[in-house]
């Protein structure tokens, strides 16, 4: 809690007929909100099922003070960096 924390998800495009590939990564940083000992409590649990342990898609989450970067990579799939891929990639 107060803390940052960086988000880096790799991803490769692979050309089955001709075994070229490219890899890229994105990274984002999460910064998460100042939270008491009591606030932790109360919302720890309901965020087990959650990568990180936390729901930043859902724009109330008490845990989540900003998103510097990619907010769809820290989602789970940088958008950003396939769209690229596939638009410059030639694939």
């Amino acid at each position: 809690q107060g803390t940052s924390h960086r988000v880096i998800t790799a991803v490769a495009l692979v050309n089955a007929r001709t075994s070229r590939s490219i890899v890229r990564h994105e990274t984002s940083t999460v910064t998460m909100r100042p939270l008491s000992l009591q606030e932790i409590g109360r919302i720890a649990g309901k965020h087990l099922d959650k990568a990180g342990a936390y729901a930043v898609q859902d724009k109330r989450d008490p845990l989540i003070r900003q998103v510097k970067g990619s907010f769809t990579n820290v989602v789970g799939f940088p958008m950003e960096v396939v769209t690229k891929l596939l638009k410059t990639s030639g694939f």
